[in-house]
C-alpha cells in the first residue's frame, strides 16, 4: 500500500523474494518514489510516525508500519526498510521457515 501511495501513478514497483543463508524466507517490495529520507528509516516504523513532506499529499494515520513491524516481530520475522542505490525505498519482511518432513516451510 505505501509504495502505491508513495509513488507516482504508473509508476513500477518491483516485488522479489530470495532465502538467506539463514533460512529465512524475505519479501522486498522496492518503489520508485522519493525514498525515506536519511534519519527516519527506523523512525518510520514508531507509532504515528509521518513524513512531514509528504503528510499533506498522502493518508494516513502513520500506523500501518508499526503494526507490521509488531506482528513480524511477534512470529519471529522482522520488517525493515533501506532507500534502494538507483533510487526509491525497498521495504523487506523477513519470515522464518521451519522443515517439516524435510520440506522447507515458511512459518
Amino acid at each position: 500500500d505505501n509504495a502505491v501511495k508513495y509513488t507516482k501513478p504508473g509508476t513500477t514497483i518491483d516485488i522479489d523474494w530470495n532465502v538467506d543463508e539463514a533460512g529465512k524466507f524475505h519479501l522486498n517490495v522496492r518503489d520508485y518514489g522519493p525514498g525515506i529520507p536519511e534519519g527516519h528509516l527506523e523512525k518510520i516504523f514508531d507509532k504515528y510516525a509521518r513524513i512531514k513532506r509528504q503528510d499533506s499529499q498522502v493518508a494516513g494515520t502513520g500506523l500501518g508500519l508499526a503494526i507490521a513491524r509488531a506482528v513480524m516481530r511477534a512470529q519471529g520475522g522482522d520488517i525493515f526498510a533501506i532507500n534502494h542505490a538507483d533510487g526509491g525505498a525497498m521495504f523487506t519482511l523477513v519470515f522464518p521457515c521451519t522443515r517439516r518432513n524435510g520440506t522447507l516451510k515458511v512459518a
